[in-house]
């Protein structure tokens, strides 16, 4: 759906830009978005795409190293600070 849309919203020069969807399979865009999470209040890093598949939706923040997310986000009062 990405790479049908990209053309629509770059307009008539997309042909001389490099793709911002140039991902091999959904599991490629699914690391990307992983990533993008890592250190945050919503980490999912602990995530696999493999899990995801396998054992469908996984509670977050689940950060790199633990086995299970946290059953609620902010029980502590601790909220993301910007």
């Amino acid at each position: 759906m990405a790479q049908r849309l990209e053309p629509l919203l770059n307009g008539p020069r997309c042909d001389r830009r490099p793709s911002g969807f140039d991902f091999p399979d959904a599991q490629a865009a699914w690391n990307e978005h992983r990533e993008s999470t890592r250190g945050r209040d919503l980490d999912i890093t602990g995530m696999t795409y493999a899990m995801l598949d396998q054992q469908g939706p996984q509670q977050w923040p689940l950060p790199s190293g633990q086995a299970v997310g946290r059953s609620r986000l902010y029980e502590d009062g601790r909220f993301a600070v910007r």
